[in-house]
């Protein structure tokens, strides 16, 4: 089977994410919320770039992080929204990234 899924969706009005910076945390702490708003509207949603964490509905929760590593550990999170082909149609936002440290 082959399902082409156009990549960016570049039809229609354009859409801009606002992803506010994330504070660095203690490793203490076990979630951050994440607020990332689309000017379109629509629902933005997230994913770990890179650090250990995961994603659970619009959280950020911090995984244990192994006895050998270095301080500070570094977390990049990524919002995105893909748009909307149909009725008013949207355009694929830019991915915007944030980058905190988890610290000891």
């Amino acid at each position: 089977i082959n399902v082409r899924i156009p990549y960016p969706y570049k039809e229609g009005k354009k859409q801009h994410i606002t992803f506010s910076p994330i504070e660095n945390v203690n490793r203490m702490q076990k979630t951050v919320t994440l607020n990332a708003t689309s000017d379109s509207g629509l629902l933005v949603y997230y994913y770990v770039k890179e650090g250990p964490a995961e994603i659970e509905n619009s959280k950020l929760i911090l995984s244990k992080i192994p006895p050998r590593a270095k301080f500070p550990v570094k977390v990049t999170v990524v919002a995105w929204q893909y748009g909307r082909s149909t009725g008013d149609k949207i355009q694929t936002a830019e991915a915007v990234e944030q980058i905190f440290y988890i610290e000891k």
